[in-house]
């Protein structure tokens, strides 16, 4: 279910993001979850076709439209849309070159794609502050359940911690799990370096244009919550890194060449 923490973090983001947009332009919103960031785009002028796969949860609350596809071929026509638009979603995404090339496709010659994408930075404090929120979690898990336990919860606590061994809990506490679908924990912290994120969007047929550091610090834990300030965080990403950053790109002339064959299928 997406947080409080996650919206103000995301709305900040797409602040910074909105004026590299077209204004007024076709967006398509590739995972759009509950339609928080389409809302807002939407109330800025722009045109927004928000899509996602099916089973996100995205929250008991819906804020916009979103349209369910398979996660691999995208449902509309080429040369649909002046911009793409994601918000910390390509690391979801298993067949990454793939969704890439469906990108430039429903994209306009002129369309552009802006990416606000996690960076090494926001990998490492993660892993760093992970036994942090391990604990926390374990120990609001741990408290009883609000309704009578069922025969499946004897003991009062909630299911996923009935069957942990010692060991599997220990494990649960100490070692982060990996974010995105490719890699590893370890490998991960290169993965989302700023250089092997533009190294894979040039190997898949797109010419970089900005990279650009948010200026926001913050950790997939959430360990402070909306408690530390906009100020706060900004300085902090000017001393140890932002953990996201925004990239903007183009498809390469090669990939534009090559429409008219694909229309004519």
């Amino acid at each position: 279910m997406t947080s409080e923490f996650a919206h103000a973090m995301r709305s900040a983001e797409l602040a910074l993001a909105m004026p590299l947009l077209p204004a007024g332009g076709r967006i398509l919103e590739l995972g759009a979850g509950d339609g928080w960031q389409a809302s807002i785009l939407t109330q800025h002028g722009f045109t927004v076709t928000a899509i996602d796969v099916e089973g996100v949860a995205a929250g008991s609350t819906q804020y916009a439209p979103v349209t369910l596809y398979d996660g691999r071929t995208l449902p509309f026509p080429d040369d649909s849309f002046d911009a793409v638009y994601s918000s910390n979603v390509l690391e979801h995404i298993k067949d990454f070159d793939r969704i890439q090339a469906e990108l430039a496709r429903v994209l306009t010659i002129e369309g552009i794609a802006v990416h606000c994408l996690p960076s090494a930075t926001w990998r490492f404090w993660t892993t760093l502050g992970h036994p942090f929120h391990a604990a926390r979690w374990l120990w609001s898990s741990r408290k009883p359940l609000p309704s009578p336990p069922s025969s499946s919860q004897a003991s009062g606590t909630r299911p996923s911690l009935i069957d942990k061994s010692m060991l599997g809990l220990l494990r649960l506490g100490l070692i982060a799990p990996r974010h995105g679908e490719h890699g590893n924990l370890l490998t991960e912290h290169y993965l989302f370096s700023r250089s092997a994120w533009k190294r894979r969007f040039e190997q898949t047929g797109w010419q970089i244009q900005v990279t650009r550091p948010t200026g926001l610090f913050y950790s997939g834990n959430e360990l402070f919550g909306l408690r530390l300030t906009r100020q706060f965080r900004g300085l902090v990403a000017r001393m140890l890194g932002s953990s996201t950053f925004l990239l903007t790109a183009r498809a390469a002339p090669s990939a534009s060449l090559s429409r008219p064959l694909r229309q004519t299928r």
